[in-house]
This record gives C-alpha cells, sequence and structure tokens, in this order.
C-alpha cells in the first residue's frame, strides 16, 4: 500500500511539473515512457476539487484575526495571520485547511496542501502554512475544506502568527520573503475572491 502511495506521488508530482513547465506542451507529456494527452485531465483523479475556500484561521470568516503583515510588504510573499488581541493570544489556535485538497509535504512546523481549484487561470495552486505547532496530517492524505490540520505555533522570539502562502508554481515549498513574486499570489485577494 505504501508503495502504491509513493508511486502516485511521484507521478503527481512529475504531472505536476509538466503541467505547470512553460516548455512543455500542456496537451501531452511522457511519463515513465508512455506518452499521456491532457495531463490535467490526469490530475483530476488524485486531486479532489475545491469549490470554494476559506480562511485557515478563524475558520471561515477569520473572525478575531487579522493579516499583521500583508502580502508584498517589504518583499513579503504571503501573510502573517495574528489574533486580534495581540502577542501570543493565538498561540495553540487551531489551523483548518482553507479548501479540499493533498497533502504535499508535511514536516516541523511546515505544511504545504495542493488544491484543484475550478478556476481555468490557476488550475492548481498549493497553500502554505508556515509556523505551525503540532501537524495532524501527513503528506498523502486527502484534506477537506474545513479540517483541522495543525496547531498554530510560534518561531524563536516572535509572536505566535500564521505565515500563509499561495503559491500557483507548484514546486514552490515556501518563499516567505523575495522581490520577486512570480508564482505566488495574494493570499487574502485569493481567498476573497474564491469564496
Amino acid at each position: 500500500m505504501m508503495k502504491n502511495l509513493k508511486y502516485i506521488s511521484i507521478s503527481i508530482f512529475i504531472l505536476l511539473v509538466a503541467c505547470t513547465d512553460n516548455k512543455t506542451s500542456k496537451s501531452e507529456i511522457t511519463l515513465y515512457g508512455k506518452k499521456l494527452k491532457r495531463p490535467h485531465e490526469m490530475l483530476k483523479r488524485f486531486i479532489p476539487v475545491a469549490e470554494h475556500f476559506d480562511y485557515p484561521l478563524g475558520y471561515p470568516d477569520f473572525e478575531c484575526y487579522h493579516d499583521a503583515k500583508p502580502f508584498g510588504v517589504n518583499g513579503h510573499l504571503g501573510a502573517d495571520f495574528n489574533g486580534i488581541e495581540g502577542g501570543d493570544s493565538d498561540l495553540g489556535d487551531t489551523i483548518k485547511s482553507i479548501g479540499n485538497g493533498v497533502v504535499t509535504y508535511s514536516d516541523g512546523c511546515l505544511l504545504n496542501i495542493m488544491h484543484r481549484t475550478i478556476d481555468k487561470k490557476h488550475f492548481i495552486i498549493t497553500s502554505i502554512y508556515y509556523h505551525c505547532d503540532t501537524l495532524f496530517v501527513s503528506e498523502n492524505e486527502i484534506v477537506k475544506g474545513g479540517q483541522v490540520i495543525a496547531l498554530l505555533g510560534k518561531k524563536d522570539t516572535q509572536v505566535a502568527h500564521l505565515h500563509f502562502e499561495i503559491a500557483t508554481d507548484t514546486n514552490m515549498v515556501g518563499g516567505f520573503y523575495g522581490a520577486d513574486t512570480t508564482g505566488f499570489m495574494n493570499p487574502m485577494t485569493f481567498i476573497k475572491t474564491h469564496r
């Protein structure tokens, strides 16, 4: 069973790389020596569709939280979600999946979930959750929107907060800061427009 899951994970990864690679024709790729037509159609078998997205904290409406460090400020590639009471008031709060998807990375304080959207422009996106404490999901696990996936933690001397990113480049693990925002979307805008 585990060997099959690993094979499926590798196949999904290769399909996603091929689908997001600008040099590859999106209508046909070669996987394990076989030509596959319409790779996006194959992805539908593995990743559940997320018809809408909600906030990971204060689910579903971001109640009692605010965006303390918005996307794009000083090269910030995500949003820092904090409790409105400040300090470590949100330490240990539950983090929920923003939509249906598959966990593609789960280690330490970082968690990535890949989502298949109904949006034709951004067919596949990855939600990235950083500064998690306890993780409740593992790689290759299918999750539902609103499912508790982790508890909110903190890093070093920083106050407890969730660093949250939306990546359109499926090769991203987490960018945090950078002058180039290519492959990242404003998380607040994405969720507001996909509710």
